[in-house]
């Protein structure tokens, strides 16, 4: 929450990811993805993340697009 609130009002944010915060970001993108609920949402805390979810999204659709089906979709290892 205090993370939404400094992205809100502009302060300072983190300069980086950590390897964690871009694997959960990934996981978050393969729920949304997966989920048939259609009120899903995504929270995400900082523009980082919101950077990276959608690198994410662009690379499933990359992928999609070259055919790459089942593989586009990133393991839970």
């Amino acid at each position: 929450m205090k993370a939404e609130i400094a992205l809100i009002k502009g302060g300072a944010q983190k300069d980086h990811l950590s390897a964690e915060d871009v694997d959960r970001c990934n996981k978050m993108v393969k729920d949304f993805i997966m989920s048939t609920d259609p009120e899903q949402t995504l929270i995400l805390p900082d523009r980082l993340m919101i950077n990276q979810c959608f690198y994410q999204f662009r690379q499933l659709l990359k992928n999609a697009e070259r055919g790459v089906g089942a593989k586009m979709l990133p393991d839970d290892s």
